[in-house]
């Protein structure tokens, strides 16, 4: 039996300890273009600057700054907790991501998005789709063709 934090498995199942909290992910997003830090330290160099509206999941907080990772997975780093902002955002992870009328596969294709399409997160309650906005136009795209929800 290996302890995974609040979760053990037992006899290859996965299951929550008695009494322990499990957290859901939290998804933000970049509120303006921001340099991402390996330390939550002005002094760190910057690896790399995010793009405002760029969706990330947010690890930890710690002394105004936020430990997020985006939809690559490549790493965690860190930002000041005033760059993180509570918008919805997420992108789309391929091309020729179709954009519909009705969160339906027969629905009528409004438009087609390319790879790393970031897009307002409007709902996501729908199974298996999102709402979403491109400008004026709502629509739905499949939950699996996007990343941030």
């Amino acid at each position: 039996m290996t302890r995974l934090g609040a979760w053990i498995t037992v006899g290859g199942l996965l299951a929550a300890l008695p009494g322990s909290a499990v957290q859901a992910a939290e998804y933000a997003s970049i509120a303006a273009p921001t340099e991402a830090r390996p330390a939550p330290i002005p002094e760190a160099a910057p690896a790399f600057v995010w793009l405002a509206g760029t969706p990330v999941e947010v690890i930890q907080r710690r002394d105004g700054w936020a430990q997020v990772r985006d939809k690559d997975g490549g790493g965690l780093f860190w930002v000041p907790e005033t760059a993180i902002s509570p918008a919805r955002t997420v992108i789309t992870r391929h091309h020729d991501v179709a954009l519909r009328s009705a969160p339906q596969d027969d629905a009528a294709i409004i438009a087609t998005l390319p790879a790393e399409t970031i897009l307002p997160l409007l709902d996501a309650r729908a199974p298996g789709w999102l709402e979403v906005s491109v400008g004026q136009t709502r629509g739905f795209i499949r939950k699996r063709d996007a990343w941030g929800w």
